[in-house]
């Protein structure tokens, strides 16, 4: 029993863990124009040029979608790209040496084949809110470790270069890509940006795990999953009609474990990016500074769904401490309706939250 709840417990922290953090970003500006456009708007139409040849793509084992050769001084260290609807893929060497070219483009492949789908979606859900033509954005994958923040995450938003990087691997990217997608929407596709932390994670988690398919996240947990975990996916009610580990449920669940009086003194990842230990006190009096990213995602799904999305997307913006100008109510009592909604919510869709307690209680 032990070792079985262990499993799941593994897994539902790994996903709580990857690739929940978010940067500062600015609203991107207007490109200034090149001195070649600017003299052209002075000077006298000659006949069009001839167009120069290009450069026949690059075929790479196993990747179906065609690659470019990189130019400028990134080439080195990135020296392809792959272009689709909504991202420039830039795909690192040292990468494609540590994993071998053949299974580094085997995980973009599969990634590529559902990425396009969740940003389209992302996009759809948030579309009131955000510019009318999102520009693509520029991933990079970085499973060598050579930034920092891999330490911690599975993927990172850099709001000031508006890129996302990619850590640890493809299975791990797939889990956090979607929600770094959000940042990027959120922060820099919007003459509004949200507000960072709470509203900026919580809006990442909702949309990755409770409102979008997230074809990225799924295919990952599906990878990952062996037996035992099925079992234990299962027994908990986690599970969808695919047989897979379903977010939103884990969304509800992990939101609901954390702030279980069994799990007090343990640590978790909190909104404010740091990891603390769970007391007494925050359960007490929650606050919008020390909650669990899942509870975050949930709470933001309880607003939505109580309030509308025209209100709670429309007021991204809004400082948390004056939710109460917004929602007639400050944060620890909207908290207060939000566990009662998240506890029904865990039973019309089955999850077992009783099972979890008792196996808990046993593995302790």
């Amino acid at each position: 029993m032990k070792t079985r709840f262990r499993i799941l417990a593994a897994l539902l922290a790994l996903s709580l863990c990857l690739g929940l953090a978010a940067c500062g970003a600015e609203t991107p500006a207007a490109p200034a124009p090149s001195e070649a456009e600017a003299a052209a708007d002075t000077a006298p139409a000659e006949a069009p040029a001839e167009p120069e040849p290009t450069e026949s793509p690059v075929s790479l084992p196993g990747l179906s979608w065609p690659a470019e050769r990189a130019e400028g001084p990134s080439a080195v260290s990135y020296p392809y790209i792959v272009r689709t609807e909504n991202a420039v893929w830039h795909l690192s060497k040292d990468d494609t040496e540590l994993l071998g070219e053949e299974a580094y483009c085997a995980g973009l492949e599969q990634m590529l084949q559902n990425a396009n789908a969740d940003f389209v979606e992302a996009q759809a859900l948030l579309a009131p809110w955000l510019w009318e033509e999102i520009p693509p954005v520029d991933i990079y994958t970085d499973f060598s470790g050579h930034m920092e923040e891999s330490r911690t995450f599975g993927a990172y938003y850099r709001g000031q270069a508006k890129d996302i990087r990619l850590f640890h691997n493809w299975n791990a990217a797939g889990q956090s890509l979607l929600h770094e997608y959000v940042h990027y929407l959120s922060f820099s596709c919007t003459d509004k940006p949200i507000i960072m932390n709470l509203w900026a994670d919580a809006l990442a988690e909702y949309v990755s795990c409770y409102a979008c398919r997230n074809r990225m996240a799924r295919t990952a947990y599906l990878a990952m999953m062996d037996p035992e975990t099925v079992e234990e996916g299962r027994k908990y009610g986690l599970l969808d009609e695919d047989g897979c580990l379903d977010p939103a449920r884990m969304l509800l669940f992990q939101a609901e474990r954390i702030k279980a009086p069994e799990n007090v003194g343990q640590k978790y990842g909190s909104i404010s990016q740091a990891f603390i230990i769970r007391t007494e006190r925050m359960n007490e009096h929650p606050s919008y500074t020390t909650i669990s990213y899942p509870e975050a995602g949930a709470i933001l799904a309880y607003l939505v769904e109580t309030y509308g999305e025209d209100l709670v997307f429309g007021h991204w913006d809004t400082e948390p401490s004056d939710m109460e100008e917004v929602y007639g109510k400050g944060f620890e009592e909207l908290y207060r309706d939000w566990e009662v909604w998240n506890l029904a919510k865990c039973g019309e869709l089955g999850i077992r939250l009783d099972m979890a307690k008792a196996d808990a209680e046993k593995a302790s």
